[in-house]
């Protein structure tokens, strides 16, 4: 632990914000734009596969400024466009690049005397040291990612089934970045953001790659559970990055959490950062913020989404996420680690044996399934209460869910403002 990174302290040394007046998106060739600022003038240009861009457009102070007259498409699908906004007092304001199927991509903007400009506060600086202290998860932990009651069928079962999927994601690819976007499309658009978690509760249960399999419902943690499990199930080596994360609000004002709060609060988000081999550089991607999906009220909700976090650049994704610490999970060892015995010195042998519960049923499928009958957080919690954790893992399970809820409360007003 002493070699990663803790939730930034006030000890640490202040960071000076720079300016920025140019910035690209990503180093995605299919989804990317890049932003130039002159004063009150920002133009843009780039590319995104499926695509129109038919609007740029700032929003401050809830008033919304730019049009669609400026778009220029290409017969490339490339394209240009210039929003002109007028002076405005000191403060924040959102960048937002609109397409013609209601999604879009948007990014911080902060205003001065002499204009607009992307706030600069090195956080990709943090992020790159974060990942070179890198630390393993232990194998208890990894084992309970996978399925929370450690059951040794249950977790075969499951990693069976992320291995399929990725098999059938990936199928006729040979570049690991191709087969990593598409991954991450797929965990975007097949999984619901749980916000009646948020009222009910989140805990370790329903975070687990079993739990999300079954339900498709998931917090931050679980999509970047599941798509570093089908990144190694790929061969594709990666991180899950936890910190904190800030928004804006679709009025231009600042959210919940801000852009000056990544540098002086605690927050709860999780990410990942995979090895791209042939470039030798690690790449940065948020699929739970690629995803406009939610379950709420008992209802799954389809929305369509831009990958805007697959490979976002430095800057770009310094301006909403804040790394502290970077782990390395081995998902597919799990099953070695049961079989073992690996988990017997952390649970108590229960005196009458527990009655027997029907086995999960779990089917590969890369298409959005809803189920109507799941079992829910209470069911979930009794059946981990039958596999007899002890005191050392109920406290670890307490200390994760008081992790989740911080989680889920961010991206619950994340999601619910990106609807507005």
């Amino acid at each position: 632990m002493s070699a990663a990174f803790s939730a930034y302290s006030a000890a640490e040394s202040p960071v000076q914000i720079l300016r920025s007046y140019e910035m690209i998106t990503s180093r995605d060739p299919e989804n990317y734009a890049r932003f130039f600022i002159d004063g009150d003038t920002v133009t843009a240009e780039g590319y995104f596969k499926g695509k129109t861009v038919d609007g740029l457009y700032l929003k401050s102070g809830g008033m919304l400024t730019g049009s669609a007259e400026t778009v220029r498409v290409y017969d490339s699908g490339k394209f240009s466009a210039k929003c002109a906004v007028s002076a405005a007092n000191a403060g924040y304001g959102v960048l937002w690049l609109a397409f013609s199927d209601n999604t879009g991509v948007s990014y911080y903007l902060k205003h001065a005397a002499d204009g607009w400009y992307f706030p600069n506060n090195r956080l990709y600086e943090r992020s790159e040291k974060v990942i070179e202290n890198a630390v393993a998860t232990d194998s208890l932990t990894a084992a309970l990612y996978v399925d929370e009651t450690l059951d040794i069928e249950t977790t075969r079962q499951t990693l069976e089934q992320i291995r399929a999927i990725a098999n059938e994601v990936t199928a006729g690819m040979t570049d690991d970045y191709d087969k990593a976007r598409a991954l991450n499309a797929w965990v975007a658009a097949n999984n619901y953001y749980d916000i009646d978690a948020h009222e009910d509760s989140v805990t370790l249960a329903n975070s687990s790659l079993r739990y999300i399999l079954l339900t498709k419902r998931v917090i931050c943690t679980g999509y970047a559970n599941m798509y570093s499990a089908l990144l190694e199930a790929a061969g594709i080596k990666s991180l899950n990055i936890r910190g904190g994360a800030a928004y804006a609000e679709d009025s231009g004002e600042p959210g919940t959490v801000t852009y000056d709060d990544l540098l002086t609060k605690t927050m709860v988000h999780e990410w990942v950062a995979f090895w791209y081999e042939n470039e030798s550089r690690w790449v940065l991607t948020d699929p739970g913020w690629d995803s406009g999906n939610t379950f709420e009220n008992g209802g799954y909700h389809f929305r369509e989404a831009a990958q805007q976090y697959f490979d976002a650049a430095p800057l770009a994704l310094s301006l909403s996420h804040r790394a502290d610490r970077a782990e390395e999970r081995r998902y597919f060892d799990s099953n070695e680690f049961l079989q073992s015995g690996g988990a017997a010195a952390f649970a108590s042998v229960p005196e009458t044996e527990p009655e027997a519960e029907p086995e999960p049923t779990v089917t590969a499928t890369t298409t959005a399934k809803i189920v109507t009958e799941s079992p829910d957080s209470e069911e979930i919690a009794a059946e981990a209460a039958d596999n007899g954790p002890n005191l050392l893992v109920r406290i670890g399970f307490a200390f994760i869910a008081v992790l989740f809820i911080a989680c889920a409360t961010l991206a619950v007003n994340l999601i619910k403002n990106r609807k507005k």
